[in-house]
């Protein structure tokens, strides 16, 4: 790689981790999924290479189930019956990644719902742990991200001439690590990837009944907090088509969820489709 190609490649890498943190502060406090697929095989990049990858995915929805209503936490008793939608949300993943050395990447990954209605960010390290001449490989993955929302709602009655304010606030964190194993063929890669995640998730709702809307104190005042650790293990299979610099991959995630109102665990399937370009 010559002097030009590295130092444009550091210039691309700048740019595309500013709009990152851009992204990030702009979208961050929205809504608890979080993307689980890493789109990855157990090879790296290769010192100075870098990757600008886009996914499509059904994340994990960490607050499904759970009700915040006029100040009080709740869990839904209609909503679990242990099938997958009661536990994915649709969501974009965009990332980047940069080689270090030839064993070694770091990235970052930006997650959002669609329409731009929910996200959450991440930064992850993998390292090769083996790679031989036939192309099997070995890798070790772990990640650390945030995610979180808050919103406000006022809603004031013309008969009643009462009014409400209620605000929620969900704020998380996520770490996750995965071994994966892959083996390639020409154009063709095959991955395998156990994974164990643990998530924290805090809750804070707050509401305010005025019985009349231009008081200055609440008739009725509720406030509820309350945090939830989640443990989850499972595994993930891939497969990467690569054309040139190009990958389509798409992969699926099948792990061990908590069923919060029933207080159990099930199994839930988690698919996405990924594309990367490696420059």
């Amino acid at each position: 790689m010559t002097a030009y190609s590295m130092h444009k490649n550091k210039n691309i890498l700048s740019r595309f981790l500013i709009a990152f943190l851009f992204m990030f502060l702009v979208f961050l406090a929205t809504c608890a999924t979080v993307g689980i697929n890493n789109y990855q095989n157990a090879e790296t990049l290769g010192k100075n290479k870098l990757k600008l990858g886009l996914a499509f995915e059904l994340g994990r929805e960490m607050d499904a189930g759970i009700d915040l209503y006029e100040g009080e936490i709740s869990y839904q008793d209609t909503l679990w019956e242990g099938e997958m939608s009661d536990f994915v949300f649709p969501i974009l993943e965009f990332s980047v990644q940069y080689g270090i050395t030839n064993s070694t990447d770091i990235g970052l990954n930006y997650t959002t719902g669609w329409l731009l209605t929910s996200g959450g960010g991440s930064i992850f390290l993998k390292q090769n742990l083996l790679h031989t001449k036939n192309n099997f490989a070995i890798a070790i993955l772990p990640r650390a991200g945030i995610y979180g929302s808050e919103s406000e709602s006022e809603f004031t009655s013309d008969i009643g001439n009462f009014k409400e304010i209620s605000k929620e606030n969900y704020s998380g964190t996520q770490y996750d690590i995965s071994l994966i194993i892959s083996k390639r063929w020409d154009f063709f890669t095959i991955q395998l990837s156990p994974k164990y995640l643990y998530n924290g998730l805090s809750l804070e709702t707050d509401y305010k009944n005025y019985e009349n809307h231009d008081d200055k104190f609440p008739t009725t005042h509720k406030k509820s907090k309350k945090t939830i650790y989640y443990r989850t293990y499972g595994a993930s299979a891939g497969l990467s088509f690569r054309i040139q610099n190009f990958r389509i991959i798409p992969e699926v995630s099948y792990l061990r969820v908590k069923d919060l109102p029933l207080d159990k665990y099930t199994w839930a399937l988690f698919p996405g489709l990924g594309f990367s370009v490696t420059f």
